[in-house]
């Protein structure tokens, strides 16, 4: 079952928020390898990047998307699971918000584990272009495609829909789209030698859904988000910003 925690409606330049007290604390895993950091080295609308060939579109300045398009932060977490990797197939990925739902991991390490490592994050793409908000997502760029191969072109830092100034970071990912869901495959390394891949799979849904978690934790992958802190809070903005007095 899901449990809607929006406060407000999905309008365009208005915050949802949902708050409690106390401080948040947060376990982040030392050997994640954090998408837009270690790369490479539901709206219908137009398809953006085809994986049968070098689709998609890289232009030398950013004109749609902006670091205001999406704006969030929270204190939602999503699961990751122990599984097996998946052969990344391509294809095409339409214009839409996609929301991190859950993580597959293929860990070998005896200590691996499930539970609630990342944080509920979000992309919105449009055009060839893209922005990132939440939690190690935040940025504002290009999206391209080859084959299996997806890169995206990072020309803005972000922050809580604020604009930092340019930026000038490229990072690629082996994917796979359908039509309601992007897999990015996240290579991994540990310090010991072992490597493996992280699978997050986000789903492609509309900007007021990024909230939503569920009620009971799941078992096998699928929509996982919820809240293990004592103050919960899940705050978003299309088209603005979000004060930072509400992200703790």
């Amino acid at each position: 079952m899901l449990a809607d925690a929006r406060i407000g409606g999905a309008a365009v330049n208005t915050v949802k928020a949902l708050q409690m007290k106390n401080v948040r604390t947060k376990l982040i895993p030392i050997l994640s390898c954090l998408v837009f950091a270690c790369g490479g080295g539901g709206d219908d609308g137009e398809k953006v990047a085809d994986g049968g060939g070098g689709g998609g579109t890289d232009s030398s300045t950013q004109s749609g998307l902006t670091c205001s398009s999406l704006a969030l932060c929270t204190s939602f977490d999503v699961k990751q699971f122990l599984g097996e990797d998946e052969v990344a197939t391509g294809g095409s990925i339409a214009d839409g918000t996609y929301v991190l739902a859950w993580e597959v991991t293929s860990d070998p390490s005896e200590d691996a584990s499930e539970g609630y490592y990342s944080s509920v994050s979000a992309l919105v793409i449009s055009g060839g272009e893209y922005v990132g908000a939440g939690f190690s997502y935040e940025g504002a760029g290009t999206i391209s495609t080859s084959g299996t191969t997806l890169t995206l072109h990072k020309k803005r830092s972000c922050g809580l829909g604020e604009d930092f100034g340019e930026s000038d970071y490229t990072s690629e990912f082996e994917y796979t789209a359908t039509s309601d869901r992007l897999i990015l495959h996240s290579p991994v390394q540990s310090s010991n030698g072992l490597e493996w891949i992280n699978q997050r799979v986000f789903l492609r849904r509309g900007a007021d859904q990024i909230c939503t978690t569920v009620a009971d934790e799941p078992t096998s992958p699928g929509e996982s988000a919820q809240c293990h802190v004592s103050n919960c809070y899940c705050n978003v903005a299309e088209n603005g910003t979000v004060d930072n007095d509400l992200c703790q």
